[in-house]
């Protein structure tokens, strides 16, 4: 006997037991073609037998599984209501977390941009300079250079100190939070979507061939047999 047969009472052991003699008794028998009538009384009689067994075996199910269940509802009870507080803190905090992301990211780039010009600058102001060393002599050749030194200085400065991006996590003493970067999409205009990302609407076919229509383009409409069996 397994352990969780031992779970059983004496009379679901017994009617367990029962069913599985029974299922054993219908599922034996081999499926083969079939070749008269008596042959097609007695598998529909195999079938009627398995439903019954297999109703019988769902609701004996239902009813050892039900103190578990309730137990387990009991206990959700306990633990759902933090859980929920829970999910909702991190959901509010994940989305203050990211605006400020959002509004640190605008600063640093608009920083970035501003970094970016000044060292343009340095390096016209550079050019210049140079180009008036080349030209001049003496005082005025030293005087150039010296703001072509300055210029070049003030390129490696804003190069060194430029913001750069956040990182993608932040680590603390507990953990870490990471961001993740995703692309998602938003459908404006369906009638301008390729054919090649748009579905046939099976709901919507199923309903019109069961209200009676019989030919759909690009559709193959069939009657097919199927078998209901019941029991008593």
């Amino acid at each position: 006997m397994t352990e969780v047969e031992t779970m059983l009472s004496v009379s679901e052991a017994r009617d367990l037991d029962l069913y599985t003699k029974e299922v054993r008794a219908v599922t034996d028998n081999e499926l083969v073609p079939l070749s008269s009538e008596k042959e097609a009384n007695t598998l529909a009689e195999w079938l009627a037998r398995a439903a019954t067994a297999r109703k019988a075996l769902d609701k004996s199910r239902k009813d050892a599984t039900k103190p578990l269940r309730d137990q387990v509802k009991d206990v959700d009870g306990l633990y759902n209501p933090m859980i929920e507080v829970l999910k909702g803190f991190d959901s509010k905090g994940k989305r203050v977390l990211l605006a400020w992301r959002h509004v640190e990211n605008a600063r640093i780039e608009r920083e970035r941009r501003e970094s970016e010009e000044r060292a343009i600058e340095a390096a016209i102001r550079e050019g210049e300079a140079l180009r008036k060393a080349q030209e001049s002599e003496g005082g005025e050749k030293k005087k150039a250079q010296a703001e072509a030194d300055v210029a070049a200085r003030d390129q490696m400065i804003e190069t060194i100190t430029a913001p750069t991006k956040q990182t993608r996590g932040v680590r603390t003493d507990t953990g870490t939070t990471s961001v993740k970067e995703r692309w998602i999409f938003e459908v404006v205009n369906e009638e301008l979507v390729p054919r090649q990302f748009l579905c046939v609407d099976r709901k919507a076919i199923r309903a019109a061939v069961a209200a009676g229509m019989r030919k759909i383009s690009g559709v193959s409409i069939e009657l097919e047999e199927s078998l209901a069996v019941r029991t008593g």
